[in-house]
């Protein structure tokens, strides 16, 4: 990533513009095995400190970065021990542009981390690139890649931490331009007396620092100043050839901003302003620095879109609604059109014991279809849509008028063009072609054409009757250069696409084109069956030979370029190619559809909608566009409209057409709609019709997947028990299709349910299933959300460094592809656990990120739960005044949307800030309303939480103790939820039964309290008081100085009066004035009280007095109320 060429790396020791590198580096040889864990693949690039390798770490079985330190760092103890803290303070530097450090790792006298590996090249490699191909950057490349280094600075400098070694070669960027700052920390190492050693890179440096080793907080904005210069001038501000030279250039500083195109100049003052010689010239922060950019760019704000609300409507209503509208449009006449909109039928004979030869019935059809799509006023319906309908309508004959009626009404079509094989003689018979007309509700025919078949030959009657059609309908089309044999030989392949023998219809197409190798037509044709085998690479090279035999304009030639820009990728051309052909045939149905379908495949829904609009309003019963339409409008976060306009008008599609599959798919999706909506109630119930009609139709994977939907409302609802069964009931039907991405999915819901209940162990073990398969199936998608789930559980089971890799790596997945849905899960779930760890500063930049990119894409789930982490942060610093009522109005919304597991798990949040706020009026109230829920539908975890919280309140039970302690040992409740009662038990034991205090506080030490810093500081409280009240006034000290340097992490905290209550006493018993900090404690705590209701004050404080300090904080409290 950095240098793949190590011997290069030592070459350039004497550069300016690169680190310095240590010669005579030892390196690892592939398949090297470290720490029985990380086997080398290949060495990346040799720095100053060290080597960089990619790894893979077998344990987890993903790929890593990891760098062994060079052995002069290792057998320096100094520096090593330097370098450990540094690794401490790095891991806290979660953010999606830092390259994240794992873990530090010894093994025998090798001293190593490990790190993210990121797939992609450095941004030196990247000017390289350019300056051999004279190329430069764009302005939003620049754009894009200096604001997400500005973004990583701005990160660290909240956490007082400087990289100082920032350069091209340290910038990573991955294939989908996401930027990571790499080396975080090394520069720590910097520190050591040896000379000769320059610390960091000196063309990147600021002059204080590289002639006094002066570090300003501009240092890193200083290296990014000089990144600027040279993407925007393709140089170097200063060029000296050696340290004093360049020294003596920077001090001067530079006016010169030789840019490379003119519309650079824009950035001229924020680039000096970065590289000034003076520290106070230049921006202080990064947050000022993104300003300026901002300005120079004149960026505007993102649009937000607003989410519609959900009121209950009755299953009935919507089944009555369909029936009406079936009705209206059974008897419906045909409506007048602007334009002429055909339908061609399969062709019949009259002739008795003479079946119709299938070059007759279908291959003259497809050919007129091939020759009319060519007219750009003619609005054709598909022949296979034809078939479908005619075969749904179970029409198997010559049609009467009424037939007819109906199906030009389902087709929406003014003309059908009819033909008949009749015996004309005695050896010979003729194909007599007519046009029917409608209009309202009379059908009109008329004769068109009429062949003698065995006079002529079959290329000679489709010319005819192209001819005679062309006439009758008052066109001038030309004819096409390609013959029709190709279409007429190709009619028994229409007959196995049909049964859905698709091999047996790529075998007899390969046999044809062998007989016609220069038929655009069956090249195309061919593609078509490869791409739904899902033979992709034969498909590319089927249309390539389509487009290279067919002429430049026509729309063979347009079509197959469209697909083949498709299935490279190259969306946007792909765009164009279907607009130039929407704009040369506007009334072509299909060539609409495939534009839509290619915009929700690149998630732009809005212009997805929009073109399926344009398919409604020319065929307004289309049997998959109003389906469509309403998968888009679900994606998009409207499910209303999704019920309302689109899928009411498919169902009433599917009851005229008699589709029971289509009417089975509907009826899932009405209850995927209502499920988003919230009403599960409804939900379930269109399942179950959506169920019965699939398995009616004997649609196998629609069962399989009716059941799952099933088994996610009764999930949501605690019925884990009928969820758990209907996914038995999915999988072993995916096992008999052998769907391996339905398995996976069946795996992946089972591990959800799982977490749920408290089977982590059991849960890691079904996500881990799904994950293997997922790979087989090499869809990054799906990969990206089972190791989403996985990192999540490792978390819950207190690994983070586990849950880390996990996310990391679904989050690149989710990246690749482009999914920001799944990116902000994943962000939220490293948001909880950084509030875990105490890094609350880090965890409010991420769920306010999250929240803000939620809210633009309208998703519900998503920015509730950033809201509620964000209230979560904010009663934890003390603002219950905001944060409160959030939460509460969060826990309503629950409730509208019946989500039971959301109102459970918001509602014991709600229950416990109540009881922390001295309000237990409101406590119990809340847990009264808890109680059956918790009780019939609450997870192992969620009970514990609420026997917990009940032990606070008056109504306190016996029952309730004996539950907790029975249940406590349970390995399926999370160390979170054991040390909150374990906490609980301490603070009551200060007042009770101090003796058994020390017992309590040796278990909770047990726990990894770096994974619990919220609890962790809780216990420092608790055990400060617990040493007052034994006059040990070391151990005093020594709790409280832990207590502040956590402080630092956490910023405000809702109890620091305590703390400086306790810090008053200490001093004063030193003999010290404690005034100081009792001003502090009273100030804190008056701030608290002046958000509370009066009601609930007085309990607050009698909550606080864990023991009897002698001070008077509290009586001066409640005064000065």
């Amino acid at each position: 990533m950095v240098n793949d060429d190590p011997k290069q790396s030592q070459k350039d020791s004497g550069d300016l513009s690169k680190t310095q590198v240590i010669e005579d580096f030892e390196i690892l040889e592939t398949g090297t095995l470290l720490a029985g864990r990380f086997q080398v693949e290949k060495l990346q690039g040799v720095g100053r400190f060290g080597a960089v390798y990619k790894v893979r770490d077998l344990q987890l079985d993903v790929i890593v970065a990891l760098k062994v330190l060079h052995s002069f760092i290792s057998k320096n103890q100094q520096a090593l021990a330097d370098f450990k803290k540094e690794i401490l303070l790095l891991r806290q530097l979660s953010h999606p542009n830092i390259v994240r450090v794992h873990e530090y790792y010894t093994d025998k006298e090798l001293h190593f981390f490990t790190m993210d590996w990121i797939e992609g090249e450095s941004l030196e490699q990247k000017m390289e690139q350019n300056d051999k191909s004279g190329h430069t950057f764009s302005e939003s490349q620049i754009e894009l890649y200096i604001n997400q280094v500005i973004s990583a600075l701005s990160f660290a400098e909240s956490h007082n931490i400087y990289h100082r070694d920032i350069k091209p070669e340290n910038i990573l960027i991955a294939h989908n331009d996401q930027l990571y700052l790499a080396d975080f920390g090394l520069a720590v190492l910097s520190e050591s007396k040896e000379q000769g050693i320059i610390s960091g890179t000196p063309q990147y440096l600021p002059p204080e620092y590289l002639q006094k080793n002066v570090i300003s907080s501009s240092i890193d904005l200083y290296a990014v100043g000089v990144i600027l210069y040279q993407l925007l001038c393709n140089r170097l501000p200063f060029d000296g050839n050696s340290l004093d030279a360049l020294i003596e250039q920077k001090q001067k500083g530079t006016k010169d901003f030789p840019v490379s195109r003119s519309d650079f100049k824009k950035f001229k003052s924020v680039v000096l302003k970065l590289i000034s010689p003076y520290s106070n010239s230049r921006y202080q922060s990064a947050e000022d620095l993104q300003l300026a950019i901002d300005y120079a760019l004149i960026k505007q704000p993102p649009k937000t879109k607003a989410n519609k609300t959900f009121g209950l409507v009755a299953a009935f209503a919507l089944i009555i609604l369909a029936g009406v509208l079936w009705w209206r449009y059974q008897t419906q006449p045909i409506a007048p059109s602007q334009h002429t909109s055909l339908a061609i039928l399969p062709f019949e004979s009259e002739t008795r014991g003479q079946p119709i030869d299938n070059w007759i019935k279908y291959g003259i059809p497809d050919y007129l279809h091939y020759q009319l799509t060519q007219y750009p006023e003619l609005r054709l319906v598909n022949n296979d849509r034809v078939l479908e309908t005619l075969d749904l309508l179970g029409y198997q004959s010559m049609l009467n008028d009424n037939q007819i009626l109906l199906l030009a009404d389902l087709l929406k079509v003014n003309k059908i063009v009819s033909a008949r094989v009749i015996a004309s003689s005695k050896d010979e018979n003729s194909l007599i072609v007519e046009v029917l007309s409608i209009s309202g509700n009379t059908v009109n025919k008329q004769q068109v054409s009429e062949v003698v078949i065995q006079s002529e030959s079959a290329d000679s009657i489709v010319r005819k009757l192209i001819s005679d059609l062309n006439q009758s309908l008052k066109i001038n089309q030309q004819a096409s250069i390609e013959s029709s044999e190709a279409f007429i030989l190709q009619s028994e392949v229409q007959e196995l696409i049909k049964k859905g023998e698709w091999s047996q219809a790529e075998a007899k197409l390969n046999e044809l084109i062998g007989e016609q190798p220069d038929s655009e037509h069956l090249w195309f044709e061919v593609g078509q069956v490869y791409l739904n085998t899902g033979e992709f690479a034969q498909a590319e090279n089927a249309f390539a030979k389509s487009q290279s035999l067919s002429p430049d304009q026509s729309f063979i030639h347009i079509h197959s370029t469209a697909i083949l820009n498709e299935l490279a990728e190259k969306f946007e051309q792909a765009e164009m190619d279907y607009l130039n052909l929407i704009e040369q045939y506007p009334l072509n149905i299909d060539i609409k559809f495939s534009l839509a379908e290619l915009y929700v495949t690149t998630q732009q829904f809005p212009k997805a909608e929009q073109t399926l609009q344009q398919v409604v309003a020319l065929d307004p019963n289309h049997p998959s566009a109003w389906f469509e339409l309403a998968k888009v409008s679900i994606w998009s976060g409207d499910a209303q409209t999704a019920v309302d306009d689109y899928l009411v008008k498919a169902l009433v599609i599917a009851k005229k057409l008699k589709d029971i599959n289509l009417e089975g798919d509907v009826l899932n999706a009405i209850g995927v709609a209502y499920q988003r909506l919230g009403n599960l109630e409804l939900a379930q119930d269109y399942y179950e019709q959506g169920l019965y009609k699939r398995k009616t139709a004997d649609d196998q994977n629609g069962v399989a997947t009716s059941m799952s939907n099933l088994a996610s409302v009764h999930s949501i609802q605690g019925q884990h028990e009928a969820a758990t069964n209907y996914l038995e009931q999915s999988l072993a039907v995916y096992e008999s299709l052998n769907d391996i991405e339905g398995k996976a999915n069946a795996f992946n819901e089972m591990g959800i349910i799982d977490e749920e209940q408290g089977l982590y162990e059991k849960a890691l073990e079904n996500y881990r299933q799904a994950l293997s398969l997922r790979i087989n199936l090499g869809d990054e998608w799906l990969k990206a959300e089972s190791m989403n789930n996985i990192g999540f559980i490792y978390y819950l089971l207190s690994n983070p460094e586990n849950a880390l890799v996990y996310w990391q790596q679904a989050e690149q997945a989710y990246q690749k592809v482009q999914d920001p849905v799944g990116v902000i899960r994943v962000r939220e779930n490293l948001g909880q656990m950084e509030l875990a760890m105490g890094n609350w500063r880090s965890a409010y930049f991420i769920f306010e990120k999250a929240l803000q990119d939620a809210k633009e894409l309208g998703l519900f789930e998503e920015a509730l739960v950033a809201e509620a982490y964000l209230a979560k942060l904010s009663f934890l610093q003390g603002n219950f005044e905001q944060s409160l009522p959030k939460l509460d109005s969060l826990y309503q919304q629950l409730q509208e949307r019946n989500d039971i597991r959301g109102v459970i798990e918001f509602g014991l949040w709600l229950a416990d800030w109540h009881s922390l706020t001295g309000n237990q009026d409101a406590l119990q109230k809340q847990l009264k309303a808890l109680n059956d829920l918790v009780i019939d539908k609450g997870s192992v975890e969620q009970q514990f939480y609420y026997k917990t919280l009940l032990l606070r309140t008056d109504e306190k039970t016996l029952q309730s103790e004996q539950f907790l302690v029975e249940m406590f040992d349970k390995t399926n409740i999370p160390e979170a939820t054991k040390l909150r009662y374990l906490l609980d038990q301490a603070r009551r034991s200060l007042k009770t039964n101090k003796e058994g205090f020390p017992e309590l506080v040796q278990q909770i030490r047990l726990y990894d309290m770096a994974l619990h810093q919220y609890e962790y500081i809780h216990l420092l409280e608790l055990e400060a008081a617990y040493f007052f009240i034994n006059n040990d006034w070391e151990m005093l000290e020594q709790s409280l100085n832990e207590a502040d340097l956590l402080l630092r992490r956490m910023g405000d905290y809702w109890r620091s009066f305590q703390l400086n209550r306790l810090r008053a006493l200490l001093v004063e018993h030193s003999g010290e004035s404690p005034a100081l900090y009792r001003q502090r404690a009273q100030q804190q705590l008056n701030h608290l009280l002046k958000q509370l209701p009066e009601d609930s004050r007085t309990g607050f404080i009698e909550q606080q007095n864990i023991v009897a300090f002698d001070d008077d904080i509290m009586e001066l409290s409640v005064n000065d109320e």
